[in-house]
């Protein structure tokens, strides 16, 4: 029993040494760039008549073809922004399924979808989404692009985009 009293007692101790010595939580990283949050605020929309500060930029989207944004100068991005933060929501899709793709502009798309759908789903999905480089500020900064199944023609969807934050 006094054995046993002794184990208890010095796993106890060791346990307080381990959350002493033990790094910090949260601690802030060095890195190229720095991270500015904002309030949410809705970039794009692409439904008729909903408010966003770029407006419906072309109305519905259409699967397999990619569409272009800008968003430097909207929503309190500066036009030194590297990166942006963005919740990425797709609404309405009329495919069986299917999934959503994001990149610089220019560029091309990864392999990786940033969200998969369902057919009349509202889903949404947060991204970091690097600039891109030509005319910051006027020109596209990301595009997107969704693929519907059956893969054999075009379908549509909705596509809303609220900036969290950016990267400079």
């Amino acid at each position: 029993m006094k054995n046993l009293t002794t184990l208890v007692r010095n796993l106890g101790l060791l346990a307080a040494a381990a959350a002493l010595f033990a790094p910090g939580i949260a601690e802030a990283q060095l890195g190229p760039y720095q991270y500015y949050a904002i309030t949410p605020c809705r970039a794009y929309d692409t439904r008729p008549g909903m408010p966003s500060a770029g407006g419906e930029n072309g109305g519905i989207m259409l699967t397999a073809t990619p569409r272009s944004f800008r968003m430097r100068g909207f929503c309190g991005i500066p036009n030194t922004a590297a990166a942006v933060s963005v919740n990425l929501t797709i609404t309405n899709p009329q495919a069986a399924q299917g999934d959503l793709r994001v990149a610089p502009y220019p560029g091309d798309f990864p392999a990786q979808s940033t969200s998969n759908y369902y057919a009349g789903e509202t889903v949404a999905n947060g991204a970091i989404v690097p600039l891109g480089t030509v005319d910051p500020g006027t020109g596209p900064d990301i595009q997107i692009d969704a693929a519907g199944a059956p893969f054999t023609q075009t379908w549509t969807y909705h596509l809303l985009i609220d900036v969290t934050g950016y990267f400079q």
